[in-house]
This record gives C-alpha cells, structure tokens and sequence, in this order.
C-alpha cells in the first residue's frame, strides 16, 4: 500500500519562503492510530460537546482517513449534538484539513438543519480570552463560514470551481494579524473574509459532525491531512503556496490509480 506523506507540509517548506515566522506545529496523517483522550491532553484528540460514535483511523478511497462516526441513536437535539474532538494548536495562525464530500451530503432533508459538518476553530486574543471561533461546514450543497462576531450566523459562501460530489476538498483559514481579518479557503480559493475581533492565534482545532436529529441519518465525515501552522504568509507567498499544494493533490492521485 502506498503510504501517504504531509503534502501540506511539504508545499510550505517550497511555497512560503517569505514567511515572516515559520513553524509546523502538527501534521497528521491519521494513520494508523489516531491518539484520543476524554478531557484535554497534549497531542491528543480530546472530547469537543460530545465523543461522535468513533474516532478512528479507517481505509477509504485507497488511504488510511480518519473516520468520524455518527449514530442517530446517540443524537440529542441541543448543545450536546454537536459530536467531535478536539486538538490543541498552541500559537497556530492557520488551520487546514481535507474533508470528503460525499453525493449523499447533497440531501439531507431529514437532519437537523441541514448541516453536516466541518472544521472549527477557537480563536484567543492578546487577554487569553476567546475572540472568534473560525468555521466551515458543508451543508444545504454548499460551504458555509460562521459568522461568530457580528451575526452569530452562518454565512453562504458558495463553493470553489474544483468543487465536485465525491472528492476530497482541502477546508482552511488563515489568520491575518496585521489586519485583523481570517480568509476562508476551500481547495486554495478564497470564499470569503472576515473580522478577526483582534485574535492572535488559534489555539485548537476541532473536528466535527452534527447529530441532533434521532430519526436524521447514521453517517461518517472522511478527514486527511490536518495541518496547524504560525507560517505567516505574504499575499504572493499565499498564491504560490495553494498552486503548489493543487499539484501534490494531483500527483498523488495519479500515483494511486497507478
């Protein structure tokens, strides 16, 4: 089996030579064990709302992806349905995972408010202090970011135009300090800006599924190649970095199907 490597990783080390400060805090591949906790532990998965059904590292599409299991059985309409993990990113400016988008997240007209799942983040500013939390989900057949400052509310952003059902798509957000906003990123395309509140750093990562419909669907959210980073890129360096990263994605396909 070929074993995959960090292509996000790897791009940055070619893509971002301009970096004002540069760092990998952690980059997962989630194989073959993926190290869980119940409460908060460095390195580890830890609880997030509620444990989803399962955790855990799983062969899909010709890799090992992390796998998070929902059960419509252990769904609860509340604060509670929000079913992940969490992992803690300390100084990190920027968050990316790929997620898989499957055709059967097109309908979901059974579940609780169509949404389905994403990446999540907690932003803290220069007090400690929570000042955003960054979110994309996929839901209602396109990306959603949460709008935590102002609005308290998702807002649609559409989708990038490599987007197809089916298909791995590389979710992020970095974090500008100098002007206070975050970019939202699918598959490299900016979808869309926003206030950043005065955040400094995102000092965890969240991956999550909703489940708070007992009668919705059972359902399994497909992740790979996490990267949490303080590299800090110039609008050039951004450019160069999402280009570099397309073609790995490419690459590597192609030596799959080989």
């Amino acid at each position: 089996m070929l074993r995959k490597i960090s292509l996000v990783a790897t791009v940055i080390a070619f893509s971002w030579p301009m970096a004002a400060s540069a760092g990998v805090i952690s980059s997962q591949t989630f194989e073959p064990v993926i190290p869980t906790a119940n409460g908060q532990t460095p390195g580890a998965w830890y609880i997030d709302r509620a444990a989803p059904a399962e955790f855990v590292s799983e062969f899909f599409k010709f890799d090992d992806r992390l796998a998070l299991k929902l059960e419509a059985s252990q769904a609860v309409n509340g604060f509670t349905g929000t079913q992940g993990r969490k992992f803690d990113t300390p100084g990190a400016t920027s968050l990316s995972v790929d997620m898989y988008i499957g055709v059967d997240f097109a309908d979901f007209s059974n579940a609780f408010d169509n949404r389905i799942g994403g990446l999540w983040g907690t932003g803290f500013d220069a007090n400690n202090a929570i000042s955003m939390y960054p979110i994309i989900e996929f839901f209602d057949n396109q990306f959603h970011v949460f709008d935590s400052i102002d609005t308290g509310e998702f807002i649609a952003v559409g989708g990038p135009s490599t987007f197809g059902f089916d298909e791995f798509h590389n979710l992020a957000f970095v974090l500008n300090t100098a002007d206070d906003v975050v970019d939202f990123f699918v598959n490299g395309e900016l979808l869309i800006t926003m206030d950043a509140g005065g955040t400094l750093s995102f000092e965890n990562a969240i991956l999550q599924g909703i489940n708070k419909d007992i009668n919705g669907p059972d359902r399994t959210l497909y992740f790979d190649n996490f990267l949490a980073s303080n590299e800090v890129p110039t609008p050039s360096t951004l450019a160069l970095f999402f280009a570099g990263l397309i073609g790995m994605v490419v690459v590597r396909r192609r030596r799959i199907a080989s």
